[in-house]
């Protein structure tokens, strides 16, 4: 199926959560890989508005090593597609169960600072992401770093707090 300029591979199926299913796909611009993911939530309510405005937020987020990238998003018919860098070593939870021999605690514990450094950026630009678990940290390779680099994503469960709202409960 084509979307935009973008080329997706229903055959080469990357995972599913509540949301969606991601796909591979390629830039037909750039030749690049990329990650493809149809929303399933919105081909059941096309004017969701909160949804739309979580996409946007998303779209407007600052671009951050720890954070995966979106390129590109885009409705077709019914249905919503959002095309994001591709992040080829898959989900944490997946590495370490494959790895789990080789890797060290100095090896865990940089892997947890990519993704409190990647939580706090989310939370300095008024984002609660209520879904952290190691299949929505996803990992790239970073060419001749022995580690792959740590990518939050999946933000379908996201808190966008509008300024000066906290990110804490208070009790009274």
């Amino acid at each position: 199926e084509t979307v935009g300029d973008f080329e997706v591979h229903q055959y080469r199926h990357l995972g599913s959560g509540a949301f969606g299913d991601v796909y591979e796909a390629v830039s037909m611009q750039s030749n690049q890989l990329v990650a493809a993911k149809y929303l399933k939530k919105y081909e059941n309510n096309p004017t969701d508005a909160k949804l739309r405005t979580e996409i946007d937020n998303l779209d407007k987020l600052p671009m951050h090593d720890n954070i995966v990238k979106i390129l590109h998003h885009q409705q077709k018919g019914t249905s919503y597609w959002i095309f994001m860098e591709l992040c080829d070593q898959g989900d944490l939870e997946k590495y370490c169960m494959q790895n789990s021999s080789s890797l060290t605690i100095k090896d865990k514990l940089e892997f947890m600072k990519q993704a409190t450094t990647g939580l706090l950026f989310l939370h300095e630009n008024n984002i609660i992401h209520r879904d952290i678990k190691p299949k929505n940290l996803l990992l790239q390779s970073a060419g001749a770093a022995l580690l792959p680099r740590l990518k939050i994503t999946d933000f379908g469960l996201s808190k966008f707090l509008s300024e000066g709202q906290s990110s804490t409960m208070h009790s009274n």
